[in-house]
């Protein structure tokens, strides 16, 4: 959305002072600036435009690197959109992309989705990337099931019925129709936790760590879902617990707008610090 991208380095240079401000520690994530991917295209593969994606991380790299005591890690791309196949091709992209941030930024963490727009399954295809460097997470996004997490979010209609959690829950339709057609699924804590088995099984394969990015509730769901929200969002807490994930909570619309969510939270981090 920027002018320029000198204009975007400039943005993010003043949000990393907001955040020293405030001792907010950072992720630098471009989600799709510079690079785009599509979902029947997948990556572009011209020189130009990869060279200015490796040209971006440097800048972005150096910026991390001199401001160490906010930025504390990169996640390469927020939610490519590769299916399946795509994997091996954003491997050999990251090994390049790691090799210019670790010359700018010996230690800051590096993370790096799966396929399918970093959906739990998306890391049914991933493998560690050929770098050997110690300091990466392999990231994930858990959103499902996205007819309950992103309820009214195409249509937003006040008549739209609401979903709850746990219950039966309809498929998604990205389209203009909200809820797709198709065979309503049970979800409650224990079908949450086998959404997260892809997780598992690459950390018991490969014994490199796992990291949640994003998950949380839409906050339209609170007016009449009163309770779901904090529901899904306690037993996916638990699971990521439980399996040693390291996670971020997205609040941007999501989050801590669903009520008790915020609360439950506060509540977590100072027990977790207080443990310490």
């Amino acid at each position: 959305k920027w002018k320029t991208n000198e204009e975007a380095y400039r943005t993010l240079q003043a949000q990393i002072n907001i955040c020293r401000e405030l001792g907010v520690k950072m992720i630098i994530d471009p989600h799709d600036f510079v690079l785009k991917t599509h979902w029947n295209k997948g990556l572009n593969l011209k020189d130009e435009v990869i060279n200015k994606y490796i040209e971006m991380w440097n800048i972005l790299s150096k910026i991390g690197a001199t401001n160490d005591d906010v930025v504390i890690g990169y996640d390469l791309y927020n939610e490519h959109q590769l299916k399946e196949g795509g994997f091996a091709v954003w491997g050999e992209l990251a090994n390049k992309l790691i090799e210019i941030i670790r010359f700018n930024d010996k230690k800051s963490v590096i993370y790096i989705t799966g396929s399918l727009m970093a959906n739990p399954d998306g890391m049914n295809n991933a493998y560690p990337v050929d770098n050997k460097d110690l300091n990466i997470e392999y990231s994930f996004h858990m959103y499902i099931p996205h007819s309950f997490t992103h309820q009214k979010v195409n249509s937003k209609r006040v008549s739209e019925p609401y979903l709850f959690y746990p219950g039966w829950i309809p498929p998604m339709d990205w389209g203009k129709t909200h809820y797709g057609s198709g065979p309503l699924k049970w979800f409650d804590k224990w079908t949450i936790g086998a959404t997260m088995l892809p997780q598992y099984e690459f950390y018991a394969r490969y014994k490199k760590y796992v990291h949640n990015g994003e998950f949380s509730v839409i906050g339209y769901s609170s007016p009449v879902a009163n309770g779901s929200g904090l529901l899904w969002t306690k037993d996916v807490i638990n699971w990521l617990e439980r399996n040693k994930i390291s996670w971020n909570f997205w609040n941007h619309g999501f989050g801590f707008n669903n009520i008790g969510v915020k609360d439950y939270i506060n509540t977590y981090w100072k027990s977790k610090k207080n443990k310490k």
